[in-house]
């Protein structure tokens, strides 16, 4: 006997008096379900949903804990720096300088220095200027302005991972807008020390 499901597609073919097949628009997923005995009365229910976005299986949150950190230090290896320096003494230069020496990959932004070679990478303006995949998005930009750059992070394809908001940064509105999209959120915090902390740098 076949059964067919309300909105689903059937496979054509024979099927035996126990299969029901169902056949999902969703990238070309398909399910097949068996079953012991299928009775006339029952009306089978299935439903297939779609990830909608690459982080769809996983909760984003806002990082506090070190097991936390410690992850987005180990999964995200290419940082693009918002508001990088070329001056030594800034946080904004020694910061992705030392993440640097330690295997990480720095892509500068800052309309100020663009142009300027730092780190083994040329220097773009904003965001909307870098044409690659980045992990985490490093934030070195006062409070007040950290809002300024959501649509730029939000318009990034693929969308990072993770925003990390530089020790004395903080913006709650925004980090919930990042939340939100799928995109983990680090507040406040020094990337270099939690790095000499918990990697052993």
């Amino acid at each position: 006997m076949r059964e067919t499901v309300p909105g689903a597609r059937v496979r054509a073919g024979p099927l035996d008096s126990n299969q029901i097949e169902l056949v999902s628009g969703g990238a070309g997923l398909q399910t097949s379900i068996r079953a012991s005995s299928v009775f006339a009365s029952d009306r089978c229910r299935i439903r297939a949903t779609e990830r909608k976005h690459a982080y769809a299986d996983a909760v984003a949150r806002t990082i506090d804990d070190d097991e936390g950190i410690r992850d987005v230090l180990i999964r995200c290896q290419t940082i693009a720096v918002v508001g990088i320096h070329h001056e030594l003494h800034r946080a904004a230069f020694y910061v992705p300088d030392y993440l640097r020496s330690v295997g990480y990959r720095i892509l500068g932004a800052n309309p100020h220095v663009a142009g300027r070679e730092l780190f083994g990478e040329t220097v773009v303006p904003t965001l909307a200027d870098l044409n690659e995949r980045v992990d985490l998005v490093d934030v070195f930009r006062p409070s007040d302005r950290v809002p300024a750059h959501l649509a730029q992070i939000l318009a990034m394809r693929p969308l990072p991972q993770v925003v990390w908001l530089q020790l004395g940064i903080r913006h709650d509105a925004t980090a919930k807008a990042l939340v939100d999209v799928g995109i983990d959120v680090v507040q406040d915090r020094c990337m270099l020390a939690d790095h000499r902390r918990l990697r052993g740098a």
